[in-house]
């Protein structure tokens, strides 16, 4: 079909036309040289339009018409000074007929009420029928009498409307239910006074809804997955920038899912590992996926979040990065609880040095306080015997010096094993402190001030004063060492704490000790502070980092505190000082004070008969000689079993003077031996140990008395005399 128009001031005029397009537009002889309305202005190339052409025909009765032709192409030519296209419509009527048959949609033209005019193949295919069974039929015959309805009733709209409409239906078929998406328009009407009628097309949309919501249901498995799952997913694009964070994630970083999107995984890391980020991200745009890889967060308040995650790119149709999809696992809990435990081992390895090093140190003392035993013993006899002899009582006198010199290191290296001898009584800290500072002012640099901020109204503590007191002036000392040869300020404080479980994890010592309140001695120093190397190694025995170690000072006083159910909390910074606090547990109660042994006048042992049962010759030698030249007598046995066997051989004797550690038989079986023999014989206990770690082996038991190693002759003699007298009373 064309048609040869000159485009003149008037309008378009038709020159020519040819065949095929007269008998489609049903134009007669004499339409070359009318007007064309609605066609297309000329373009200086091809253009494919739709429209509908109008001719005025010039056949006496001047009537205008209305076709439509389908998709046309208006091309511009030369025609000398005039201008000139062709208008050619691609398909005619033949092809538009063998078009609508056999187009894969169904197509169709009915009556407003519902009586079919026209259908091609596929719309009689939904039906299983044929074009010739379906036109000139009804609705109602097709479908039913409700759906024809429901048809009828959108075909007068779309008629009423003049527009499209677009509606989705589902009914029976040969086929079974089926869903179909329609699109329904007017026609304009064949005849006047002819029925309305409508041309539809369809499209069978079943399986593409059964596909849409099969995806419909995955995504919202996806998304509920998604939302609930516990750990974080992460997708960005090809900048990195975050496209998506489920609720997991933004919560476990701080933020919510719209705060995060646009940001950049970079921008959120610790600021030391923003180069381990980068790197990791370039892998991933070369292609490679990161499995099990680490990385700290920060929140908005600064909280660091510790995660492990996995990551793949996502790659465009081109294999090009397109972006990444990450899971990620907040881990933070898990990295405190690793923290957290390898702090408690490294205290518990400390405990076990300071406990291993401690039963070196008592057993070391407990052989010692046996030589020293018989020195002091033999010394204190030979002084008597030479008080004629002024030079000879001297050296004596410089032989004993020497040996009390060596029992108090023994007392000390007892202190760090925890196992010291103790007076207990309840004190009040600030108030010791204060009546007991003079001695550390004097001991001092004396370029160090001493600043006390004693805390009035402390709850009371139970202590060994003198022990205290060696506490206080080791960490008075060890603060004025860190000071150094210049200018510097000590401060002694004392407060109260309420220690949880956290806190005394924190501490030395503190492992088995019960949460509760705590009364504090802080000692603190603007010294050089300390390194951790150094504070780990603080307590040790003759460590230091002057030139040589000075002893067992700080380590005995750990050992105290040990021995006193405290701890020790250490906070140093290199360059800023260190502070030394003492806890030490509060005691609201004022019950007795002390747990010492009343002292009584020592008694003559003429006619006594003392038992002395120690495995060290040399003790039972010493006491031998001692007790002899008191008056009594006495037998000797070199261990518990030998001590049985000569009872079973010999009277009883007035009292026992028994050592605790022994072989075969120790002190507390030995005793429980003889209270079976005679619960009535008066037992008298001696030990390097103090009477406090001593006689917990006896708990329940009732001990005449203790000794305690080395001793002087005047303590031996009134501890026995303390024990006869005792058992006179009860005899009497």
């Amino acid at each position: 079909m064309w048609l040869l128009v000159e485009v003149t001031s008037a309008g378009p005029v038709v020159r020519a036309i040819g065949p095929s397009a007269r008998e489609g537009l049903r134009l007669q002889a004499g339409v070359e040289g009318v007007l064309l309305g609605d066609l297309p202005s000329p373009s200086p190339e091809l253009e494919q339009v739709r429209g509908v052409v109008t001719a005025t025909v010039a056949d006496g009765l001047r009537r205008t018409l209305d076709t439509p032709v389908g998709p046309i192409v208006v091309e511009r030519i030369s025609g000398g000074t005039s201008t000139w296209v062709v208008v050619h419509a691609l398909i005619d009527e033949t092809s538009i007929d063998r078009f609508f048959q056999r187009a894969p949609l169904g197509a169709f033209v009915s009556t407003v009420s519902g009586l079919v005019r026209f259908c091609n193949d596929s719309y009689a295919g939904y039906l299983a029928r044929k074009p010739t069974q379906i036109v000139g039929r009804h609705n109602r015959e097709l479908f039913g009498q409700a759906l024809a309805e429901r048809f009828e009733a959108r075909n007068q709209q779309v008629v009423r409307s003049g527009q499209t409409a677009e509606s989705v239906e589902m009914f029976e078929t040969p086929a079974g239910p089926r869903t179909f998406f329609i699109n329904l328009f007017p026609l304009p009407s064949s005849a006047p006074g002819a029925e309305p009628e409508v041309a539809g097309v369809l499209m069978d949309v079943t399986d593409r809804l059964v596909a849409q919501q099969a995806l419909a249901r995955q995504e919202l498995t996806m998304n509920t997955v998604l939302e609930k799952v516990n750990n974080g997913v992460w997708v960005v694009d090809a900048d990195w920038k975050t496209t998506f964070v489920n609720p997991a994630m933004a919560s476990m970083l701080g933020r919510s899912p719209q705060q995060l999107l646009g940001m950049r995984p970079d921008e959120l890391v610790r600021r030391s590992e923003v180069d381990d980020v980068a790197t990791r991200m370039r892998d991933r745009e070369r292609g490679d996926s990161i499995n099990a890889s680490e990385t700290v967060f920060l929140k908005p308040d600064g909280a660091e979040v510790f995660t492990i995650h996995s990551a793949t790119p996502l790659l465009d149709a081109d294999r090009k990065f397109a972006g990444s999809v990450a899971v990620v696992m907040d881990i933070t809990d898990q990295k405190r609880r690793e923290q957290e435990l390898r702090r408690a081992d490294e205290r518990l390895r400390e405990a076990q040095k300071l406990e291993s090093l401690g039963v070196l140190a008592g057993g070391i003392a407990h052989d010692f306080n046996n030589l020293l035993t018989g020195i002091l013993g033999n010394t204190g006899s030979l002084r008597d015997e030479l008080r004629r002899a002024p030079e000879a009582v001297e050296s004596v006198a410089l032989i004993e010096k020497a040996a009390t010199r060596a029992a108090e290191l023994c007392r000390q290296m007892l202190a760090f094993s925890g196992r010291g001898h103790f007076v207990v009584k309840l004190i009040d800290l600030s108030a010791h402190i204060a009546s007991s500072i003079e001695l550390a002012r004097a001991s001092v640099d004396k370029r160090h001030v001493l600043n006390l901020e004693l805390a009035p109204d402390l709850p009371h503590v139970k202590a060994d004063t003198s022990q205290l007191s060696q506490v206080l002036l080791s960490l008075i000392l060890n603060a004025s060492e860190a000071i150094g040869p210049k200018p510097g300020v000590v401060r002694i404080a004392t407060s109260v704490v309420d220690a949880d479980a956290r806190y005394l994890q924190s501490t030395y010592l503190a492992p088995d000790l019960p949460a509760g309140r705590y009364v504090c001695l802080d000692v603190t120093d603007d010294g050089e502070g300390m390194t951790p190397e150094v504070q780990t190694r603080l307590f040790e025995p003759y460590f230091s980092t002057r030139a040589t170690g000075r002893g067992l000072g700080l380590p005995a006083a750990l050992g105290v505190l040990r021995g006193h159910r405290g701890a020790v909390k250490v906070t140093s910074t290199p360059g800023k000082g260190s502070t030394v606090r003492v806890l030490l547990p509060a005691i609201e109660a004022r019950t007795s004070s002390s747990t010492a042994m009343p002292a009584v006048a020592a008694s003559a042992g003429a006619g006594r008969v003392v038992l002395v049962v120690d495995d060290e010759p040399l003790v039972r030698s010493t006491l031998r000689r001692l007790l002899v030249r008191d008056g009594y007598s006495v037998v000797e046995a070199g261990d518990g079993q030998h001590a049985l066997d000569l009872l079973a051989q010999m009277e009883r004797p007035d009292v026992v003077l028994l050592d605790l550690s022994m072989p075969k038989l120790d002190g507390a079986a030995t005793f429980r031996e003889l209270q079976k023999l005679d619960a009535s014989l008066p037992v008298v206990l001696m030990s390097g140990y103090s009477e406090q770690d001593a006689v917990q082996h006896f708990l329940g038991e009732d001990l005449a008395g203790f000794v305690q190693q080395p001793f002087s002759n005047a303590e031996v003699l009134r501890c026995l005399s303390q024990a006869l007298g005792k058992r006179l009373a009860t005899s009497a």
